[in-house]
């Protein structure tokens, strides 16, 4: 009894996970035929927010991230030591997560068929793109740097502990000088993505007005083919009663 007790478990908690990725599957079919229309819209000049916008934001965080890099670096010493690993550290990882983060939480969103809130998409973006782009290579940048730094002794690295306030200083030395060229990165970033969210709402709109134009075009089109047919299946006498039908009270 207590093995079918626990064969049935097994059972239903296999039938529960099933269902819910059915449930998962379904929710996300709509997002995913909206992407495709999307993505094999013509002219691409509606959609290019959608079409252009990801390569803009990982564009934009490589160059961030590659700026944060090269100072560190340079303010190491590091020259051609570890130059790749750096880079790829620093620059590879913010750029797909720039990306990936955008078609989560602000793409998926938008072609989700739900009422959504303009701004609330801008500063999700914004926050995003500022985090990602910025925020996270400052974090990448010392761990990768500082590391090889004191593996190929072309600096003094200070030791992390007992006394984590001396490579704070060092950390601090090395973007202070920068913080001014960091604020204008930090804006352009933000402003793109800003932008980029107000061209998909906009660029959303175009291709709703044009899909309600092409059913509104379909329909006549039908109820045209429809008349007609009704026309040719009927005779004079009954053709005269259909357009000219009798009404039942006089309001002159």
């Amino acid at each position: 009894m207590q093995e079918g007790s626990a064969a049935g478990g097994d059972g239903q908690e296999m039938l529960r996970v099933a269902v819910l990725e059915n449930m998962a599957l379904n929710v996300s079919q709509a997002e995913i035929d909206a992407m495709h229309l999307i993505k094999t819209w013509t002219p691409p000049s509606d959609v290019w927010a959608f079409r252009y916008g990801s390569t803009t934001l990982v564009s934009s965080t490589a160059l961030t991230a590659g700026y944060i890099n090269y100072k560190f670096r340079k303010a190491l010493k590091l020259k051609s030591f570890a130059f790749f690993s750096t880079y790829m550290a620093t620059m590879c990882i913010p750029s797909v997560m720039a990306s990936a983060l955008h078609g989560i939480f602000v793409v998926a969103p938008t072609l989700s068929g739900k009422q959504m809130c303009p701004v609330c998409l801008e500063t999700r973006s914004v926050a995003l793109q500022a985090g990602i782009s910025v925020a996270y290579p400052l974090l990448l940048a010392p761990i990768a740097c500082f590391q090889f730094a004191s593996r190929y002794m072309t600096a003094a690295i200070p030791p992390l502990w007992p006394q984590p306030q001396y490579i704070f200083k060092k950390y601090l030395s090395i973007v202070k000088p920068m913080a001014n060229k960091l604020l204008i990165l930090t804006a352009i970033n933000m402003a793109l993505a800003a932008g980029l969210v107000y061209g998909e709402l906009e660029n959303l709109g175009t291709v709703t007005r044009k899909l309600e134009q092409m059913e509104r075009v379909v329909k006549e089109s039908v109820s045209s083919e429809r008349l007609q047919q009704i026309k040719s299946d009927t005779s004079p006498e009954k053709m005269t009663i259909i357009s000219e039908p009798k009404v039942p009270f006089n309001f002159k």
